[in-house]
């Protein structure tokens, strides 16, 4: 029984018009952000093989559409930061350098220990409404899939090895790299990569994580519980206390075990329920 780490993924607002698709029967696909982290007065990344660009990504969900180009409009040929990719199963990020990403790894100094084999990784996207020909303007968050975590890689500064290009070759920190292979010794794009294992999941009905749910087995980084605030609708609330990636439920932490057993009972029940 690992600890679940929450992680949110794919395009929110400040990527608009790039949004990820939830349709009438729960089925959905994940747009991801685009290629890096550029303002929007900036260039787009440049496309070299074997980055990704939306139109090269094929849906999952949908098949009347061949790419997720067909849900981002004229972006289809902008470069996608295809993570998490769950076609191997792997989840990339700066660890050292980025706040959000730090506590997936350890920090001897305050003796955090970070995401590691059999803990999960639970991915947590904005998803809105598409009535399958045009978005709607209604989102919500959800639970798209969940890493049960059988390896941990980083950080990255060198070419792979050919075991670990097996296992975490096609991530899309890695498929940038190879692309532009600076990146390998670049101090400031030093990643890790996080590999699930074989009963990790991909939902293929989204799961979602609405205020009533996740405020009563989900605390505050000090262990308070959830609370509203004026001003605020409960989406955003969720939201802002989903922002940093941190481990929300541990199995051995006593005042946990109650409520890391009502998650799991919601996440089995859906699954159960939509097989």
């Amino acid at each position: 029984m690992g600890r679940i780490f929450v992680v949110r993924v794919g395009a929110d607002t400040q990527y608009y018009p790039i949004r990820s698709p939830i349709f009438v029967d729960e089925r959905f696909e994940l747009v991801p952000i685009t290629e890096g982290e550029k303002k929007m007065d900036q260039l787009p990344i440049a496309h070299r093989d074997p980055m990704q660009r939306y139109c090269d990504i094929r849906c999952f969900n949908t098949d009347a559409a061949p790419s997720l180009g067909a849900y981002v409009g004229k972006e289809a040929q902008t470069v996608a930061h295809n993570d998490p990719e769950f076609a191997h199963m792997t989840y990339g990020d700066l660890c050292d350098l980025n706040p959000r990403a730090r506590n997936l790894i350890d920090d001897p100094r305050t003796e955090r220990k970070g995401a590691g084999q059999g803990d999960y990784l639970f991915f947590l996207a904005r998803l809105e409404e598409h009535d399958g020909s045009h978005f709607t303007g209604k989102a919500g968050l959800y639970f798209i899939g969940y890493f049960h975590i059988e390896a941990r890689f980083g950080p990255i500064q060198a070419p792979l090895t050919n075991a670990e290009e097996a296992s975490i070759g096609r991530n899309a920190h890695i498929l940038r790299a190879k692309a532009e292979p600076d990146l390998w010794v670049d101090e400031r794009r030093k990643f890790w990569v996080f590999k699930g294992g074989p009963d990790s999941v991909r939902f293929r009905f989204a799961l979602e994580a609405d205020w009533e749910w996740l405020s009563t087995v989900f605390s505050d980084a000090y262990g308070r519980p959830w609370h509203e605030t004026k001003g605020q609708t409960l989406m955003q609330r969720a939201a802002s206390y989903t922002r940093t990636i941190r481990c929300h439920l541990d199995p051995d932490n006593p005042e946990q075990s109650d409520y890391y057993r009502r998650f799991w009972d919601k996440v089995h029940d859906h699954l159960k329920r939509r097989a």
